[in-house]
């Protein structure tokens, strides 16, 4: 009997077609990068690889700065307990909150911009407020709409986030700007997406079928696919033919 294990083992190592999909770093080079998620270092490495953006998650300082960071808390014991909307930019920079700098959005971004032009860069904003929820809707709004008003990033930022009256916010302040709905399920969110005017769906590629997704790009939503990770679960994901593709392992595009 002919053995199929040469082939299967060439289709795993050879690079996964991207056509028509635009290949975004998970936190800039993703979980297979020796550099920690949402750190300068991870985003170079993915761009100077042929990314065609990054996505990073956003937090809001309380003084209203946006930096790049993850998690609910901020990591380790002290200086710094809490979450990063309990401290002012001065005080969370003195922090020894990981393995890399935290940085600022308003300086990281637009310094890529110039270095990479044609990628663009995918916001996943944290709702991580430490105050009143609305004031800090509005703050965190309005630091999107001034980040976005940068000539050099016009056009080339696009927002994610899981709540709507936060989406709606960001489109009424910043005209132009994309958002893209983080759902946590398929039924229901693609209804979401066209009550809301917003241009994008964003979810778990384990969530939905290639049918899904067709039928969402024939309502005119671009559909963002995450949770991939390598050459198996790039091709199947690809198979769906979604529009962007947020994976944890860039490099396996490199171009």
């Amino acid at each position: 009997m002919r053995s199929y294990l040469p082939l299967l083992l060439l289709l795993a190592c050879s690079a996964p077609d991207r056509t028509g999909t635009l290949i975004i770093g998970h936190g800039g080079g993703g979980t297979s990068s020796a550099h920690p998620l949402d750190s300068e270092a991870s985003a170079v490495e993915a761009l100077s690889h042929g990314a065609d953006g990054i996505e990073l998650d956003a937090q809001l300082t309380a003084d209203g700065v946006l930096v790049a960071y993850h998690d609910a808390e901020l990591r380790g014991a002290a200086p710094c307990p809490g979450k990063v909307n309990d401290l002012r930019w001065e005080e969370l920079e003195r922090c020894a909150a990981g393995p890399a700098p935290i940085v600022r959005l308003e300086e990281l971004l637009p310094r890529l911009a110039s270095e990479y032009p044609g990628v663009d860069f995918t916001l996943d904003c944290k709702l991580f407020a430490e105050g009143e929820w609305w004031p800090y809707m509005e703050l965190f709004s309005d630091a999107l709409a001034a980040l976005h008003a940068r000539p050099e990033l016009r056009g080339r930022v696009l927002v994610e986030c899981q709540i709507t009256d936060f989406l709606r916010l960001v489109q009424r302040k910043a005209p132009g700007i994309r958002v893209s709905y983080y759902a946590t399920r398929f039924s229901g969110a693609v209804d979401t997406v066209k009550a809301n005017g917003f241009a994008g769906l964003t979810i778990d590629h384990a969530l939905l079928s290639a049918a899904e997704v067709a039928e969402a790009r024939a309502q005119g939503i671009s559909v963002t696919l995450f949770g991939v990770d390598g050459a198996m679960s790039h091709r199947a994901a690809l198979a769906k033919h979604p529009d962007r593709l947020q994976t944890d392992a860039p490099v396996d595009f490199a171009r």
